[in-house]
């Protein structure tokens, strides 16, 4: 099978680099944008996303995205990623880590790689 293999895709977030203090500033600014769209506050918006995920996951089987629970709450897509830009700096959370700039170097070698995430272009690209 590995000799059948052409190219490796790759979630950008969350498997090259994971760093929980930027999912946290990830997950306060659509908290920050429910609770805006709802008008109420933010720790409010922040327990109407949790029950929202816990509910989609349930019924769908498998884990809830932020995003597909914002849209659920009646959130734009376009909107939250373009606060998500507007909002977040991933650079003080994130360095450089060797490793993984090798482990990429080596697989570049043999197969095609791509990146994938859901995250917006601008953002993603710092």
């Amino acid at each position: 099978m590995l000799g059948e293999l052409k190219a490796l895709v790759f979630d950008l977030d969350g498997t090259l680099y994971v760093n929980n203090d930027l999912g946290r500033e990830i997950n306060m600014s659509a908290c920050r944008y429910i609770a805006e769209l709802k008008g109420m506050a933010v720790d409010e918006a922040r327990q109407l996303l949790r029950e929202t995920r816990k509910r989609l996951s349930a019924e769908n089987g498998i884990d809830s995205t932020l995003s597909h629970a914002c849209m659920e709450l009646s959130g734009d897509l376009k909107e939250l990623h373009r606060r998500f830009a507007g909002e977040i700096a991933p650079e003080p959370f994130l360095s450089r880590d060797d490793r993984v700039v090798q482990l990429l170097q080596s697989l570049g070698s043999k197969y095609e790689l791509s990146i994938y995430t859901n995250n917006n272009r601008r953002l993603s690209t710092r």
